[in-house]
């Protein structure tokens, strides 16, 4: 099942999508695309370096 995942660091909030799977019984993600950086609580794809 695929879902999008929000990893925070000191530059901003980015958005990925990530796939879970099993693995010996364990659940485990793996990384399948970048979608995007959010600001203000919305998704923007591409971000203008004005805007950071």
């Amino acid at each position: 099942m695929a879902f999008i995942k929000k990893t925070k660091k000191k530059s901003g909030t980015y958005l990925e999508l990530v796939e879970s799977y099993r693995e010996n019984g364990k659940v485990k993600h793996i990384f399948k695309k970048y979608l995007g950086k959010e600001i203000n609580g919305k998704p923007i794809r591409r971000v203008k370096t004005s805007d950071i």
